[in-house]
């Protein structure tokens, strides 16, 4: 239901779509990979992906709010949950109604202060099942009602920050110590040791992994560790 939220966090200004690539795609730490990473190329190339789902001439030079909207359903879920859906099909019946082209195409028009803090989602959620919006939720509120002022706040002390500030937010967090992972998972050598070669003969090729201190970072690698063990002579 995330295209229903403003998703990127950004104000209701124009942007480039390297401004995007920057606030949002910038979660990494140049430390972490080894010296074959070209952290600017990285960016460039999430830049131009971007440039070319929105079509030109409407991606050159910056995009207005209402074409930044659509770079949720056009990049992230189109790389997130395509494949996926590909798969889970191939086993059993998949429905993902959030994402169907008509759902989507009518909220790109909910107006973008209807989406600060998931107003409008928790107004739909609320109209479909009361019961179940009125639950406690991660946020810290229910959904029967208006957000928190925390909540409220938490967004838009993210809006308010400037693209240069956003792209380096990760790295200063990963200063200040180790993070923790938000989907949790068996991480423990004792239980990872049986999934894969600790010492990701694969991976450190491209990471550093004695110098990666964010568990959700490691358990991402370790999923590419298991691919490329998999995929074995495959792997490029």
């Amino acid at each position: 239901m995330k295209i229903y939220r403003n998703f990127f966090y950004l104000p209701d200004r124009r942007f480039t779509a390297h401004d995007i690539a920057r606030t949002f795609f910038a979660r990494f730490t140049p430390g972490d990979a080894t010296p074959g990473f070209d952290a600017g190329a990285f960016l460039d190339g999430i830049a131009a992906r971007i440039r070319e789902a929105i079509e030109p001439p409407a991606a050159t030079g910056r995009l207005d709010r209402t074409r930044i909207e659509q770079i949720y359903p056009r990049i992230r879920c189109r790389a997130l949950f395509g494949r996926e859906i590909s798969l889970e099909g191939r086993y059993s019946p998949y429905l993902m109604p959030f994402l169907d082209h008509q759902v989507v195409a009518q909220a790109m028009t909910i107006p973008l202060g209807l989406k600060h803090a998931g107003r409008f989602e928790a107004a739909l959620l609320n109209a479909i099942d009361p019961q179940l919006a009125a639950q406690p939720s991660a946020y810290g509120h229910d959904f029967t009602g208006l957000p928190s002022r925390k909540h409220r706040f938490g967004e838009w002390s993210t809006r308010v920050r400037p693209v240069w500030v956003r792209q380096h937010s990760y790295a200063l967090r990963r200063r200040l110590g180790p993070m923790g992972d938000e989907h949790g998972g068996l991480l423990s050598p004792d239980y990872m040791h049986r999934v894969i070669d600790l010492e990701f003969p694969a991976m450190r090729r491209f990471f550093r992994m004695d110098a990666i201190t964010d568990s959700g970072l490691w358990r991402r690698i370790a999923n590419l560790e298991y691919l490329a063990a998999e995929l074995g002579s495959k792997l490029v």
